[in-house]
């Protein structure tokens, strides 16, 4: 670990130019719910990332903070973190592949 962070969580995408997830990062994620009867059965949770420079590179400010689906390494370190932070209220991440599923409360 260096700086708080584990291995996972220092690693970049040079492709993409993709910024190591650390601690004072916004964990973002796409939350799809699915409702049966109007109970809440279960969220899959997709975590994303925003290039912190353009496609193009640094002058490529068109690009630049567009979303994309994080996938391996980044995947893995955006639902630790989110699952380490859910973890004091009881919240228990199931991960499928690079997406995470959270279930309510079973019958």
């Amino acid at each position: 670990m260096k700086n708080g962070l584990s291995r996972s969580e220092q690693r970049t995408v040079s492709k993409t130019q993709k910024q190591p997830l650390d601690r004072k990062s916004p964990i973002q994620v796409i939350a799809e719910c699915r409702f049966v009867g109007g109970r809440f059965r279960h969220m899959t949770l997709t975590p994303i990332q925003l290039n912190s420079a353009g496609l193009e590179g640094s002058a490529d400010s068109a690009t630049r903070g567009r979303p994309s689906i994080a996938r391996g390494v980044e995947a893995a370190a955006i639902l630790d973190r989110l699952a380490e932070l859910s973890r004091p209220f009881g919240t228990t991440l199931e991960r499928s592949g690079d997406t995470a599923i959270v279930f309510g409360a079973r019958d």
